[in-house]
């Protein structure tokens, strides 16, 4: 609500009703006022309501958020003395812990103005190690004359880290940039320097992601064969595995699939080939690898792997128009639910809106046969999603409505209310009305409201706060009506009670 209140301009208004926002809390309100303030180049603002707070750890916060947006707007001589008060203010954190994460905050603020010297010699400074390894490699990708070094320091951090607490995705995202900075090999040879075998690996899948996403697939594909967790290296391959495929190299594609370590994992890789390939539109290949795939997983034991397997691939038949096969293929599941939800993912992509109908009957059959309460719920939020991707807006209200899990009820029902709103907006209001959850139903209205006509969106937020929490409607009627909002702001300082 502050943060629409302050971009409509009413930054007296934003700013009141940040303060007054629960101490602890009132920081993120009062950001996007001080952003909003920069932003429209009134920086003496910004930095004043920066300044206003008392707490050290939140003024440095607020005054590194004033010169990032300063920055943004083009005036870095008014940014750089802002992230100067920012440093200084942060020195004077007590709690160590915040100081870290504040100090990195600075560390970043102080490149986006330029001053890479001082943000790395802060970074290098954080006492916390893992801390330092995040700011460090941060900056290792936006400096572009000191990015070998930072990557290099950032690695000899990550060497550093101990204990069981590590954040294993921040240490992934810290080697992918370390390997964006330095290079795929210098990447590989930092990480291989970790001496736990499970936080090397977690390392090096972040430098396979880099190679991945650089296009250097071979040296992926070295990489996550030098893998040896099994719970690491066959997702991994199989990322390789697809973009192999999508880059319309089929041949290695499947030669990487075909050499994995076990049956189970070849087959499941192939199944991803098939998917990545038919997506190419290669129609003749997909066949080909459908029919190895389909074979294979006769002989996988895990109920679950191999119905994940013959999804992939029935979804990858369905997607160059072979539709028989892909049925015959979700027909030879034995669990209702898993059948369920593969005939969705199907008729999710079968194209022609005939089959794409009698799919989804035959989806609707199969969850009616879950005996299992969730189990059937996830399968009729399947078969939901499936008919309000198609456009079969009538028949994913009915199938949902069917569902008795009011939660996911409500959550599906609203995504058909937002497929509707597209170009039924009358048919959008009738679903949104008929969700019988007060505050699912209020939000749905909500949405509507927010791209509506003018008259249309004031009987639709009315009727929204008639049903709903006024205060869960506010930030939806300040993005549309930011003056009411003022209004009620007002009303509610003049009469507290």
């Amino acid at each position: 609500m502050v943060a629409a209140v302050a971009a409509a301009g009413d930054l007296d208004r934003a700013e009141a009703a940040a303060r007054d926002i629960r101490p602890g809390r009132s920081v993120k309100a009062l950001a996007a006022v001080v952003n909003a303030a920069a932003a429209a180049g009134d920086v003496d603002r910004a930095e004043a309501i920066a300044r206003s707070v008392t707490s050290p750890r939140e003024q440095a916060q607020l005054l590194a958020a004033a010169a990032r947006s300063t920055a943004a707007a083009g005036d870095l001589d008014r940014a750089r003395p802002l992230a100067d008060a920012a440093e200084a203010v942060a020195r004077g954190i007590t709690w160590q812990f915040a100081q870290m994460w504040m100090q990195a905050e600075v560390a970043e603020a102080l490149s986006v103005v330029g001053d890479l010297a001082r943000a790395e010699a802060i970074a290098c400074g954080i006492t916390g190690p893992e801390v330092r390894m995040q700011a460090l490699a941060a900056l290792a990708v936006v400096d572009a004359d000191h990015s070998r070094h930072l990557a290099e320091a950032a690695a000899a951090t990550a060497l550093d880290i101990t204990g069981s607490m590590l954040d294993v995705h921040a240490l992934t995202r810290a080697f992918e940039k370390i390997a964006i900075a330095a290079g795929i090999d210098r990447a590989d040879v930092l990480a291989r320097r970790i001496s736990d075998p499970n936080r090397r690996e977690t390392a090096l899948i972040g430098v396979v992601e880099a190679a991945v996403a650089a296009r250097e697939l071979s040296r992926a594909e070295a990489l996550a064969r030098s893998l040896t967790n099994s719970y690491h290296w066959p997702p991994v391959l199989t990322v390789v595995v697809e973009a192999t495929a999508a880059v319309g190299e089929f041949d290695r594609a499947e030669a990487i699939a075909v050499n994995g370590r076990n049956q189970d994992d070849q087959t499941r890789m192939l199944a991803a080939a098939a998917k990545a390939i038919a997506a190419v539109g290669d129609r003749d290949r997909t066949r080909v690898l459908v029919d190895a795939v389909e074979n294979a997983a006769r002989n996988v034991t895990n109920p679950h792997r191999r119905t994940g397997m013959l999804t992939l691939i029935a979804e990858a038949a369905a997607t160059v128009g072979d539709l028989d096969r892909a049925e015959a293929i979700v027909n030879g599941i034995d669990d209702p639910e898993q059948q369920a939800q593969a005939l969705a993912a199907v008729a999710a992509v079968a194209g022609d809106p005939h089959s794409t109908r009698r799919l989804i009957t035959d989806a609707e059959a199969a969850a009616g046969r879950v005996t299992e309460l969730y189990g059937k719920a996830r399968a009729l939020v399947a078969v939901v999603e499936a008919a309000t991707a198609a456009g079969e807006l009538d028949r994913a209200e009915a199938i949902a409505r069917g569902i008795t899990e009011p939660d996911e009820r409500a959550r599906v029902l609203t995504g058909v209310v937002e497929a509707a709103a597209a170009g039924e907006l009358d048919r959008a209001e009738a679903v949104a009305r008929g969700i019988t959850e007060p505050e699912e139903q209020a939000q749905a209205l909500a949405m509507l409201a927010e791209t509506a006509s003018p008259a249309r969106a004031g009987h639709l937020f009315g009727h929204a706060l008639a049903v709903g929490s006024w205060s869960a409607l506010l930030p939806a009627m300040a993005r549309r009506y930011p003056q009411v909002v003022v209004k009620i702001i007002d009303e509610l300082y003049e009469h507290p009670e």
